[in-house]
């Protein structure tokens, strides 16, 4: 590479046709790889189970105030009422239609709440109980 304080223009010129064309080079293959990724097959298809799969974590217990999970109108879990926090998996048969409604009954807290979960949101589902509040997630990979 020649010094380009001493070069003449055309020695310039030449030098930044050749950076340009090696740039262009460059855009072109980059350009390429975007388009094979973007046409690629895509990932893997993530199978249903046919269940809902749902996580209750944290959640305290006393004697006669269990932990409560119902899934629409039916409950389906409840827990020990011994003390020990709830670490517990339900699986359940999906709906039908495109949604199901989920109760959970925390007796030490007096609290219930009610919500739909969307099937095609996913059909893993994690009630968390923590020093900052519950914690409620919904996606279509398990935890």
């Amino acid at each position: 590479m020649s010094n380009p304080f001493l070069e003449t223009d055309e020695e310039r010129r030449a030098r930044e046709e050749a950076a340009d064309a090696a740039e262009a080079e460059r855009l072109a293959q980059h350009m390429a790889r975007s388009k094979t990724r973007e046409t690629a097959a895509p990932t893997r298809k993530i199978e249903s189970t046919g269940q809902w799969n749902i996580s209750l974590i944290g959640f305290p217990t006393d004697q006669g105030q269990p932990v409560e999970l119902g899934i629409d109108g039916k409950t389906v879990y409840v827990s020990r009422e011994d003390g020990i926090p709830v670490r517990h998996k339900v699986t359940w048969d999906l709906p039908k239609g495109p949604s199901s409604d989920v109760t959970i009954k925390v007796g030490v807290m007096d609290f219930e709440t009610t919500r739909p979960f969307e099937v095609k949101d996913g059909e893993h589902i994690k009630f968390e109980f923590t020093q900052q509040g519950l914690s409620l997630k919904q996606q279509k990979l398990p935890f």
